[in-house]
């Protein structure tokens, strides 16, 4: 289980390199520049009601627990989303997620809210492949990354309007993000190298992070007190996406999470 994560970023690198053999870096650049794009704006959208904003995730796997829900509809969990009050969407697209690049197109065709791509992104050709793919907003994560790369994917990404949302789990990776420039601070409550959930990460990190810096606790988020619990802390956000693809009335779920019965 400890080397998951570093065999997750060995897949990737070797399904990146394969996938700009295909479609160059230069091309994609080029894409983007014709596209013009104008991106939803992920952190306005957050904030815009009372705290914590939720950021609903698609998610039909896991790489430890397998298939979530085999049946996802991305379109039809976009629009759920939306009617019950989440405020932005966290679409995976990696293959040991089940998911696909082109769900980002799916999501973002079926509802008005912003769309985080989450995935294991690692250099400059996947900022630019995100943005393409429609993306508002990309996911960095700090146990993948260094901070010259963290700050450096940030920029890019800046430059093409989306919006960046770097995770951690310790205090070390906390303190290698703060500075990088990101818009977000995501603080994930499983360790992507045991997969085990604790809430309460949260709450150690929080107290570590400046004031000034809007954060999102990801991961564990399971019932309403969870939720309430994380804004007593003083988070910005919570990303849930388990616990709702795994209800049996995944809109109860929803009215259970945003205290909208």
């Amino acid at each position: 289980m400890a080397s998951l994560l570093h065999d997750i970023l060995s897949a990737k690198r070797r399904e990146v390199t394969a996938r700009e053999k295909k479609v160059s870096l230069r091309q994609l650049q080029e894409q983007a520049r014709l596209s013009r794009r104008r991106c939803r704006n992920f952190v306005v959208s957050l904030g815009a009601g009372n705290a914590p904003g939720i950021i609903g995730e698609l998610k039909r796997a896991s790489p430890v627990k397998g298939w979530l829900n085999r049946r996802l509809d991305i379109a039809h969990t976009a629009r759920l989303y939306q009617r019950h009050g989440v405020r932005a969407l966290s679409v995976l697209t990696d293959r040991h997620f089940k998911g696909t690049l082109a769900d980002i197109a799916v999501a973002k065709a079926a509802c008005r809210l912003p769309v985080l791509r989450k995935d294991f992104i690692i250099n400059e050709y996947q900022v630019y492949e995100s943005y393409v793919a429609g993306a508002d907003a990309i996911l960095l994560i700090a146990a993948a990354l260094s901070r010259r790369q963290m700050s450096s994917l940030a920029v890019t990404a800046r430059e093409l309007g989306m919006a960046t949302l770097a995770e951690v789990h310790t205090l070390r990776e906390a303190q290698q993000v703060i500075d990088a420039g990101v818009d977000l601070v995501g603080i994930n409550n499983r360790n992507l190298r045991t997969f085990q959930v604790n809430i309460k990460v949260t709450a150690r990190l929080m107290p570590r992070i400046p004031k000034n810096i809007k954060v999102v606790s990801e991961s564990g988020i399971r019932t309403q007190q969870d939720v309430r619990y994380v804004r007593q802390l003083g988070v910005f956000a919570v990303l849930v996406g388990e616990s709702i693809v795994t209800a049996p009335d995944m809109a109860k779920k929803l009215r259970e999470l945003t205290g909208k019965q």
